[in-house]
């Protein structure tokens, strides 16, 4: 199987996963073997109830990896070795460095304003409009700011296609 084979096995499993999450009906694609007689090893081999969780959080799944390679305890190290070995270039190196230290990075500039501005904008007409309800949530008594909604991308075509 040719590596562009398998991403895009990769991008119809997670558009069908994602259909699966919006309550579309159309079936996961699965994933053949890549070689024959090969062993295919599942990350997350615990089944989970969803049907049962109130509240999704971490703690009720279980734990399962690989971990990427930015989040190994070896990070810094392999930074530096693919740097020595031309996968990366100096300005990535310097990216992952951040990721691996800070467990994030900003892209800055890697959508531009306009965009920004018309999904925020579009957010906040549904708040008004009364389809998405946030919640009080202040971190201190004189928080200005409204709570969180989970998944508004699921409400806001905007936000949908900015992701």
């Amino acid at each position: 199987m040719t590596r562009g084979s398998v991403a895009g096995k990769v991008r119809d499993w997670a558009a069908s996963a994602r259909n699966l999450t919006l309550g579309r009906t159309e079936a996961v694609t699965t994933f053949p073997v890549s070689r024959p007689g090969a062993q295919i090893v599942l990350d997350a081999d615990i089944p989970v109830d969803i049907g049962c969780i109130k509240v999704f959080r971490s703690e009720n799944f279980p734990e399962s990896g690989p971990l990427p390679w930015l989040d190994l305890p070896d990070a810094m190290e392999l930074i530096e070795r693919r740097l020595g070995w031309g996968e990366l270039t100096p300005e990535q190196a310097e990216m992952c460095r951040f990721w691996a230290e800070n467990g994030y990075y900003v892209a800055r500039g890697a959508v531009d304003p306009d965009t920004i501005d018309a999904a925020w904008g579009a957010y906040e007409a549904v708040i008004a409009q009364g389809e998405i309800t946030l919640a009080p949530e202040k971190a201190t008594d004189d928080d200005p700011h409204p709570g969180r909604y989970l998944n508004p991308h699921l409400k806001v075509e905007q936000l949908d296609t900015l992701l």
